[in-house]
């Protein structure tokens, strides 16, 4: 897992863009899906951890070529974003998420 530092971080505490994840898959039906998955984890790390949580009306907004990380943390004063991508292939589900750090860029 990972564990966002305070060091650097805007009022001492991290603030985190969760964006939509992305779809993959090639199935329409999964975007829901893909939504749904960011939304839940946006909801636990805002209510799980004194890390500051941007809205979902605002970061997702975001969304393909718009999704480049320092873009989104500046646009949204953010000091990290989590970006991610779903694919589903027959009965296998695959999710893969990036957590970057917004000053840097470094994953």
């Amino acid at each position: 897992g990972y564990r966002l530092e305070e060091g650097g971080c805007e009022a001492g505490r991290p603030v985190l863009a969760v964006l939509a994840f992305d779809n993959l898959s090639g199935d329409p039906e999964m975007a829901w899906f893909s939504d749904g998955l960011s939304v839940e984890i946006l909801q636990t790390v805002a209510q799980g951890s004194d890390v500051r949580v941007i809205g979902q009306g605002s970061s997702f907004q975001f969304r393909g070529a718009d999704k480049a990380a320092a873009r989104v943390a500046a646009a949204l004063g953010a000091t990290h974003v989590l970006d991610g991508a779903v694919r589903r292939a027959g009965a296998k589900l695959r999710v893969s998420a990036q957590l970057v750090e917004g000053a840097s860029g470094v994953t």
